[in-house]
């Protein structure tokens, strides 16, 4: 069992450029006799952007870096850096 909640900041910059921090603090309680645990997470920062803007399509890159904050030996974390 495990309990998340996310704060999720975003900033645009003239509707075409934002970018977003996602903070989570998590509570894990395992099943396999561990013991449990609460924390901060991993911390997800973001960009994104409109490449293409018309009447009848919009199109737009994301991408998004998890820094492992979290304690990953209680398992608050996956305890290596993703790119996304």
């Amino acid at each position: 069992d495990y309990s998340r909640a996310y704060m999720v900041n975003e900033a645009a910059v003239n509707g075409v450029f934002s970018v977003s921090v996602t903070t989570s603090i998590l509570a894990v309680e395992p099943d396999n006799g561990f013991n449990s645990a609460s924390g901060f997470g991993d911390i997800i920062l973001g960009t994104k952007s409109i490449l293409l803007d018309c009447e009848l399509l919009q199109a737009a890159f994301q991408f998004k870096t998890y820094l492992p904050t979290g304690n990953f030996n209680k398992g608050l974390s996956t305890g290596h850096t993703s790119l996304e």
